[in-house]
């Protein structure tokens, strides 16, 4: 009976669920860097994966209090300027103020 109680308990939890993946590949179009409210948006020349349904699809957000944001950043301002493909690691979503939008956690450039 407490087994069950127990069980029925935790079920009833409300559990948050991050699906994280990839942003998919494309080249970048813009880089902006928000000082103010500490992010960064990255827009591709075509819509990004958006894995945990953000608001926004145009764009992702790599955040200043990613303690790997300048290599993410410097990777990915050197994929813009060299014209290469990039692909972004995602994992949740913030709000921004352009919308809400995946959250970068790592990259790949091509």
């Amino acid at each position: 009976m407490k087994k069950r109680l127990i069980w029925g308990l935790l079920a009833a939890l409300p559990m948050a669920a991050n699906a994280s993946g990839s942003s998919g590949t494309t080249t970048i179009g813009s880089i902006t860097v928000d000082t103010w409210n500490q992010m960064i948006s990255i827009v591709g020349t075509t819509t990004w994966s958006n894995p945990d349904a953000c608001g926004s699809s145009s764009f992702v957000i790599l955040s200043f209090s990613n303690a790997n944001y300048k290599d993410v950043l410097a990777a990915a301002m050197m994929a813009s300027a060299s014209g290469k493909t990039v692909s972004f690691f995602l994992n949740g979503c913030v709000a921004s103020p352009w919308g809400n939008a995946p959250v970068v956690t790592a990259i790949s450039v091509y």
